[in-house]
């Protein structure tokens, strides 16, 4: 990647078609650098923390913005978040059921559930 060498996890599965060792590799574990050092790899895991922080400070900022945060934490709107799904039946998608408490709840929140 880019000219830079960098350490991976590896392991090896038996593959009982091929009849030989197959080599597994997994995550990238750091970066190698010119002068031979070993730095771990943070970016990743750094950049998702970002991301959830982003979130989770954009749900507080819509939840005081409607008043909601008295009544409704930000754990419980992702819990209610979890409850919405969509099914495939027969090749056509299809909107699961969905609790009148979180269609009360997204009412509130001004967001229709499609």
């Amino acid at each position: 990647m880019k000219g830079r060498y960098y350490l991976y996890e590896v392991s090896s599965k038996w593959n009982k078609e091929k009849k030989r060792a197959q080599k597994i590799t997994g995550k990238i574990l750091g970066r190698i650098t010119e002068d031979k050092c070993f730095t771990p790899s943070l970016e990743g895991w750094m950049f998702i923390n970002y991301l959830a922080l982003l979130a989770y400070w954009r749900i507080l900022k819509l939840l005081v913005s409607k008043k909601l945060l008295s009544k409704v934490s930000i754990k419980d709107l992702l819990i209610h978040l979890s409850y919405i799904k969509k099914i495939r039946i027969n090749g056509e998608w299809h909107q699961a059921k969905i609790t009148n408490k979180t269609k009360k709840l997204f009412a509130k929140l001004g967001y229709a559930i499609t």
